[in-house]
């Protein structure tokens, strides 16, 4: 049965779709100023949707991420004087002809995120809905041994991941370190994230009162995000392993969180994501995290080498960026849809590199192909509208949010080990999935299948062994 607020997140959803497709089909008479007029009105009437959804971590920050890169730098041209730049990239398609488009296009991707998150929250209430192994309830032995596995598990993947990466910040700068991870596999973060928070969710079922599960989860978590990860630069996985893990705490203790706590949280967090990015750049030089802050903060605002006003939108502008050179290019005819080309190619994508080392690469180098310079990654909604134009932008984000709404729902309703874990697992993705590539949502699907099954599959196979050696002992 809807509630009152469930209620609204749909009617708000399914307003501004319906506004959306109607100014896109008037799109050729509708100027900038009024493109950008309409999108902010549905701005408004989507952010209530918010606190409808009681300000769950998951949709706020799917939320703000869609609405970062896809609102922030379009909506900046609209408020700077004509030539003003608020990107390092795509420079000569910051106008406000695109910028309009393109705020129509991020309110219909807004529109599928609430509609898609509803939808996928009231898929798990349907009857008959199991999910065999996630459901079970883990007793003393498989907990104690899913905790050793995943351990061994984060420990080696974590050294492996450190190892690929190199020295500390301080000893070499994060841009010259090597990107390749070693024998070509690059799970090695996503196996990291979800051997953490399997170790802090057993932790968490036993409400903490095994000293022996706290200190294994507790040196696996430092060892993990501190030594191999945020001393060497990597920053999205950090923060995204640390929200899968908030992620997992609300929903076991079903905390119902304000507005204020929820901004003040993810803002401090983007203030990290920032500082750390400009620290990271600057640490092998000799500067500390107080130059770094001098730095991000005295180039808010600067001029380009035209002597034009320039306006840092940080990784935003850059995410943004891929968003402008996908419109481009379809529009241009540049380059023929994909038609969803680039999503068959997560299948094949699934091997690691030295076992396939043909297999399809990141769509992102379509940028690099076509001579369109951008800053990294391919953001949800570039990709989107690379493959179905506009409709695009409305369906790939209602199915990736379908999937996130699924999973939080069935953690929240019944709250065992891998329920939780998985919702973790996933909300830890979204910051990298959605600002760098869907395929990470991909990924997660992948890696947390493998390791769950291979874990199962390991602790069957010497419960069975300790059966047998109990037996012959008894029969000696």
């Amino acid at each position: 049965m809807l509630t009152l607020n469930s209620r609204y997140t749909l009617f708000a959803g399914s307003t501004v779709a319906m506004v959306t497709m109607g100014a896109l089909y008037f799109l050729p008479y509708l100027d900038p100023d009024t493109q950008c007029a309409l999108s902010l009105a549905c701005y408004s009437l989507l952010l209530l949707t918010l606190q409808s959804e009681q300000w769950s971590p998951m949709y706020v920050l799917r939320f703000f991420l869609l609405s970062g890169s896809g609102l922030i730098p379009p909506l900046m041209l609209f408020l700077v004087a004509d030539g003003t730049r608020v990107m390092n990239y795509a420079l000569p398609l910051q106008n406000r002809e695109l910028a309009g488009y393109l705020l129509v296009l991020t309110m219909a991707a807004l529109s599928g995120n609430a509609l898609g998150w509803r939808f996928g929250r009231s898929m798990t209430s349907l009857p008959g809905n199991r999910f065999p192994l996630l459901d079970e309830n883990f007793g003393e032995d498989r907990s104690s041994f899913f905790l050793f596995i995943f351990s061994v598990f984060g420990f080696l993947s974590a050294t492996m991941l450190a190892l690929s990466l190199g020295p500390y910040l301080w000893e070499a700068s994060y841009t010259q370190q090597a990107s390749a991870q070693m024998f070509g596999l690059t799970a090695y973060n996503m196996v990291c994230t979800m051997s953490v928070l399997v170790t802090f969710t057993i932790a968490l079922l036993n409400r903490f009162r095994r000293p022996a599960v706290n200190a294994v989860a507790f040196f696996l978590g430092v060892y993990v995000l501190l030594e191999c990860m945020l001393l060497r630069g990597m920053r999205a996985e950090v923060v995204g392993t640390v929200f899968g893990g908030f992620t997992i705490y609300c929903t076991f203790y079903r905390k119902r969180l304000s507005a204020a706590f929820m901004l003040t949280t993810f803002f401090t967090g983007f203030l990290f994501v920032y500082l750390w990015g400009a620290y990271r750049a600057m640490a092998a030089s000799g500067f500390g995290l107080y130059d770094a802050f001098a730095y991000m903060t005295d180039g808010v605002q600067s001029y380009d080498l035209q002597g034009n006003d320039f306006y840092a939108t940080g990784t935003f502008g850059d995410i943004s960026a891929t968003f402008f050179n996908a419109v481009a290019l379809i529009e241009s005819r540049t380059t023929p849809l994909l038609l969803g080309n680039t999503y068959f190619d997560f299948i094949p994508r699934t091997l690691p590199a030295f076992l396939y080392p043909d297999r399809p690469r990141d769509s992102s180098f379509i940028f690099y192909e076509m001579g369109y310079p951008y800053g990294g990654g391919i953001f949800e909604l570039a990709e989107a509208y690379l493959n179905f134009h506009a409709l695009g932008c409305f369906i790939v984000p209602f199915a990736i949010s379908a999937l996130l709404g699924i999973l939080f729902e069935m953690a929240w309703t019944k709250p065992t080990v891998l329920r939780l874990v998985a919702c973790g697992v996933f909300a830890g993705s979204i910051f990298r999935g959605t600002l760098y590539q869907s395929f990470v949502f991909y990924r997660a699907v992948t890696v947390f299948i493998v390791f769950v099954v291979l874990a199962e599959i390991l602790y069957r196979a010497t419960r069975r062994w300790s059966n047998w050696a109990i037996s012959l002992q008894n029969i000696n």
